[in-house]
């Protein structure tokens, strides 16, 4: 059997379950992630979800804030 690649569309689910995870496969680091809910550039309920006291990183409302901020996430 073939393996994909970690990062590959079929094996990213559509939310990342930690901002590790997210950060990991956008090349950000947790503390940039974190550092953008702090100051209101990533919305809850927008671009992430909390289930308990961890942040959910919501995949495709990141990745159109990424778009919107910068370009830094090239077009699918």
């Amino acid at each position: 059997m073939e393996k994909k690649p970690k990062n590959s569309e079929n094996t990213f689910p559509p939310y990342s379950l930690s901002v590790k995870g997210a950060s990991e496969h956008f090349g950000f680091s947790p503390q940039t992630i974190y550092n953008w809910m702090y100051k209101g550039r990533l919305h809850r309920g927008i671009h992430y979800l909390n289930i308990g006291n961890k942040p959910v990183i919501i995949r495709e409302a990141f990745i159109e804030f990424l778009k919107k901020e910068d370009g830094s996430v090239g077009q699918s």
